[in-house]
């Protein structure tokens, strides 16, 4: 409709334009009324557009477009005005001498166009009037509807219940952060908008913000809420907000020796003032006043620290601390590589060495006699083992004889040695014989005991040294036999030394072939206990053991070992802590 109005008046328009142009009057009365039709037309088009939204779609802001109709209006009325007075000045002025022209006129010609001129000022007039009559009956419809919309909106929310706006708290601490709960309600709807304000330059728009008081005393909190209609209500109430009370706090380690001087160190803190007394209680009767005491404790154990700070506004925290009292030396035990393990053996309790004193022992070995290498290295092997170590000497030289020299005893008494120097050698090799006796040698000790079993010949009095060997091993006594083949294949070849595999074999033990003095120091040292020493950070010997014994107890400090092989093995600058067990793992080559 818009449109097709649109299009009417603009052809009419047309059709007076032509018209004026082809009477030449532009300047006159019909240029005025045309160019007021124009502004009319203009108004109303702008007026359609707006009326085709509100009417159709209705009105986004109702204030706006209230002031958008009242702005058409004023603009309507002031056409209206204009064309009064037009229409005025054309009826007293011209319109009387345009008829008198039409009529008294002596040329046709000029009586027509006066005539045509009157009627065609008349319709521009009666156009003008029916447009601008037509524009306040347009806005006359938008004011109607925006009315309707303005009085149903107001009965919209005269018929919505307004939300309840509640919330409370309970007294706070300052400088805590605390959560406001809203707990508000709507009975006709739901609360969609929320905005908290704290009365300290802060606000909040969620339903339940957190928030920290910085200082104590009353603080006013209002809570305005919005239902989904856009009724509010708000609330505004007291929270009484208290000194916040300190905060107790110690820095101390988690562990510690016994008789160390140990700083406990207060790291308490107040939001809102200061901490004015200490109460340290250590756990094992004593006290202390002290900001930040030592404190020494006399007993290992595990002992708790409480803590309790007061402040300037006599308000108190307490807090605890564990801490771990060790004892004031360490532990530490030296063993074997698993590899050297296995191929040094089990660890024995003694060692009982067995001799072969038989003539062929004097027999010249490396620039000496083999009985006199033997008495040479046994000795140098022996003096290496550490002063606790119990060994006993048995020797055979002559069919059904051999004999206890040394019973086993504490090497450190020096009758071991002093017997080793004396033997002589003459005789047989009895080896079933002496292996019979070994057994009583060991009588009521405790094993394992460790065989080292020396000979340089093959059993040469017709009996069966393998036979007394099996024996041995069911006698039910725990062995570890070690047997020594003593440059053995130069005097009795091969037999001899498969007779000697088989005794070693029924004994589950091992069998070793020597031919040189190295050869033979080795293989001693490889059945005896491997010694060593710790030394202190000066290099004083503080300790002599066994490597695989039972851990020793070590003050708390810094230490080496030297381990007794050949050559030397030295492990430099290692710490025992209070209460550690340090396992050192050796492996010599």
């Amino acid at each position: 409709m818009v449109r097709i109005r649109n299009m009417l008046v603009t052809g009419l328009l047309v059709m007076f334009a032509a018209t004026v142009v082809v009477a030449q009057t532009g300047d006159g009365t019909e240029s005025e009324l045309l160019s007021l039709i124009h502004e009319i037309a203009a108004a109303r088009n702008e007026l359609a557009e707006m009326e085709e939204r509100v009417l159709t779609e209705g009105s986004d802001d109702l204030l706006e477009d209230e002031l958008l109709n009242y702005a058409f209006e004023q603009r309507i009325q002031d056409l209206g005005e204009k064309l009064l007075d037009i229409e005025g000045r054309f009826l007293a002025d011209e319109k009387a001498g345009l008829l008198e022209e039409a009529l008294s006129v002596p040329s046709t010609n000029e009586r027509q166009l006066a005539a045509l001129r009157l009627l065609r000022i008349e319709e521009m007039i009666a156009l003008a009037k029916g447009e601008i009559a037509a524009a306040w009956q347009e806005s006359g419809l938008i004011q109607q509807k925006l009315t309707l919309e303005l009085k149903r909106d107001i009965e919209e929310a005269l018929s919505n219940m307004p939300p309840e706006a509640f919330f409370e708290q309970e007294p706070v601490a300052s400088n805590t952060p605390i959560q406001l709960i809203d707990q508000s309600n709507d009975p006709d709807g739901e609360i969609v908008k929320w905005r908290w304000d704290f009365n300290d330059g802060t606000t909040a728009d969620v339903p339940n913000p957190t928030h920290v008081f910085d200082e104590p005393g009353p603080h006013q909190v209002t809570l305005e809420v919005t239902d989904d209609k856009g009724a509010t209500a708000r609330i505004t109430r007291t929270i009484e907000v208290l000194p916040s009370p300190p905060i107790a706090c110690i820095d101390a380690p988690l562990e510690a020796p016994v008789g160390a001087e140990i700083p406990f160190l207060d790291c308490s803190s107040d939001p809102d003032g200061d901490i004015v007394t200490w109460n340290w209680i250590f756990g094992e009767g004593s006290e202390s006043a002290e900001t930040n005491p030592v404190h020494m404790f006399n007993e290992p154990g595990m002992y708790t620290v409480e803590l309790r700070v007061i402040d300037d506004q006599d308000l108190s925290d307490t807090t605890e601390h564990q801490i771990r009292i060790l004892p004031a030396t360490g532990s530490l035990q030296v063993v074997l590589s698993d590899e050297a393990q296995a191929q040094r053996g089990r660890l024995p309790k003694d060692i009982l060495l067995v001799l072969d004193l038989s003539s062929s022992m004097k027999e010249p070995f490396e620039g000496s006699t083999k009985i006199a290498i033997a008495k040479e290295v046994i000795r140098d092997v022996l003096e290496s083992l550490p002063q606790g170590a119990e060994v006993g000497l048995r020797t055979f030289h002559r069919c059904g004889q051999s004999e206890l020299e040394v019973p086993i005893q504490p090497l450190h008494e020096g009758v071991f040695l002093e017997v080793l120097k004396d033997l002589a050698t003459y005789g047989t090799t009895p080896l079933a014989h002496t292996i019979r006796q070994i057994p009583g040698d060991l009588a009521g000790r405790e094993g394992p005991h460790l065989i080292i079993f020396v000979t340089d010949g093959i059993e040469t009095c017709d009996e069966d040294p393998v036979a007394a060997a099996e024996q041995l091993a069911e006698s039910g006594v725990d062995i570890i036999f070690r047997l020594v083949g003593y440059n053995i294949l130069y005097r009795a070849g091969q037999t001899a030394r498969v007779q000697l595999q088989a005794i070693s074999e029924a004994m589950d033990g091992s069998y070793t072939d020597v031919s040189t003095k190295a050869q033979l120091a080795e293989t001693l040292r490889l059945g005896l206990p491997l010694v060593y020493r710790i030394l202190d950070s000066s290099g004083t010997a503080v300790w002599e053991g066994v490597v695989g014994e039972a851990p020793v107890e070590l003050p708390h400090g810094t230490y080496s070992i030297v381990v007794e092989t050949e050559p030397q093995l030295v492990i430099d600058e290692f710490t025992v802590g209070p209460g550690e067990q340090l396992t050192i793992t050796v492996s010599p080559e």
